[in-house]
């Protein structure tokens, strides 16, 4: 097994134990709310980084402390346009899924 499979296994078997301790302590609906943090909220940025040439480790420790920033930067922005903030969220998560699928395949592109 390589290194990458190997960060891989780790890293999947790290969030099935912590979603695991977050369902049994806290109940679904923490577990639920958690799920959809980083479905929305940190996710995007990741696929924006690995996309970037960053390693799988730092990408993911950087996007959550760049989508602190990033995301509630644009949210409030969008707030200003839509008036409802649950329609600035969808809106902000899709532009960054949208600009990480953009990069995605400009990386695909060149090689």
């Amino acid at each position: 097994m390589n290194k990458d499979n190997m960060f891989n296994v780790v890293l999947a078997g790290c969030l099935m134990v912590a979603m695991l301790f977050i369902g049994f302590t806290r109940g679904f609906v923490a577990l639920r709310t958690v799920v959809m943090m980083v479905l929305i909220f940190v996710l995007p940025v990741y696929f924006i980084l690995i996309n970037l040439n960053f390693k799988k480790d730092s990408s993911l420790f950087y996007s959550f402390f760049i989508s602190i920033g990033l995301f509630s930067y644009g949210v409030y922005f969008i707030s200003f346009i839509f008036s409802s903030l649950k329609i600035s969220l969808i809106v902000m998560a899709v532009i960054l899924y949208i600009v990480g699928a953009v990069l995605y395949l400009v990386k695909k592109k060149k090689d």
